[in-house]
């Protein structure tokens, strides 16, 4: 009984499994029907001693290319629906305020999210809103849009003044507001696709903000990743 029933689990948790990853799935057999037709079809072809079989094995190598050229046909044409899209600060901070610009890369309409943490003087701090998380921009097929938070006031909320910084990278010669912003992407109501963090810090002497690749002048100034 209790073998049964293990057997049981055993075979529904494999539907689960396929269930869940159904696409993949779908892939999986797709690639394995025309390679196993391509390659049985070699096979045979190599061994024939007839006529007969030599045609048949032809045409199962056909077949299995076709499922190949249907498959990455449909890919293709199906590539400009699938969801993309980006994000960029504006390097140059005017009036206080980091520019951020969204672009959609598809011809469907998505929802986009953001989660900026800002880092300064041993604070963690987000703006609100889409910033933090908390609601999605709608974004247009083809679209570019642009939005913008303002640093200083979301500091300064957090007990933080603009001099307290600027005086402490004038001393030290290093950023001291680092941001990290993790983004993504979906369509209404799907899975969200999710970046991998990007890294920037504010440079208070040119008023920019510079991208940080890899996070080194944030690892420098003592900042985990």
């Amino acid at each position: 009984m209790e073998k049964t029933s293990s057997c049981k689990d055993c075979c529904c948790g494999v539907l689960r499994w396929i269930c869940r990853h159904a696409s993949l799935t779908l892939v999986v057999l797709i690639h394995l029907i025309g390679l196993l037709a391509v390659v049985y079809g070699v096979v045979t072809l190599l061994g024939w001693g007839s006529l007969a079989k030599g045609e048949s094995s032809v045409l199962v190598i056909t077949l299995g290319v076709l499922v190949f050229y249907a498959y990455y046909t449909y890919r293709l044409a199906r590539a400009p629906y699938d969801p993309v899209a980006s994000f960029a600060l504006h390097p140059r901070v005017r009036d206080g305020q980091v520019r951020f610009i969204l672009r959609s890369h598809c011809e469907r309409a998505m929802h986009c999210w953001c989660k900026v943490e800002i880092y300064c003087n041993g604070l963690v701090v987000s703006p609100p809103r889409f910033y933090n998380q908390d609601v999605p921009w709608y974004l247009q097929p083809r679209h570019r849009e642009q939005g913008g938070f303002r640093l200083a006031r979301t500091l300064q909320d957090n007990g933080i003044e603009y001099g307290q910084y600027a005086d402490r990278e004038r001393e030290t010669g290093k950023p001291q507001v680092h941001l990290k912003v993790r983004f993504g992407y979906s369509l209404p109501n799907r899975r969200i696709v999710w970046m991998e963090p990007i890294y920037y810090y504010y440079r208070t002497a040119d008023d920019v903000v510079v991208l940080d690749v890899a996070g080194v002048e944030r690892e420098e100034c003592g900042i985990p990743l």
